[in-house]
């Protein structure tokens, strides 16, 4: 099995403006886990990135955090 690894660039951090519900979702604690569910174009994966970016921000390493999305292009 092949193992691909991204990264970010450690500057990059998340600009824009979230719901309440994003909100939520980007505030989650490191070692929590959810399940986000929403119809097409509702933010999901805006948040997801949200949430993403504020824990590699803090320090965690972007290889310890598994996120599943819907599709390849959501994944992108």
């Amino acid at each position: 099995m092949t193992q691909t690894t991204f990264y970010l660039a450690p500057t990059q951090t998340f600009s824009g403006s979230l719901s309440a519900g994003q909100e939520k979702v980007a505030n989650l604690a490191t070692n929590a886990r959810a399940v986000v569910f929403g119809s097409p174009g509702s933010g999901k994966t805006t948040a997801l990135r949200a949430l993403f970016l504020k824990q590699v921000a803090s320090g965690l390493d972007p290889s310890e955090i598994l996120v599943l999305a819907g599709s390849r292009e959501a994944a992108n």
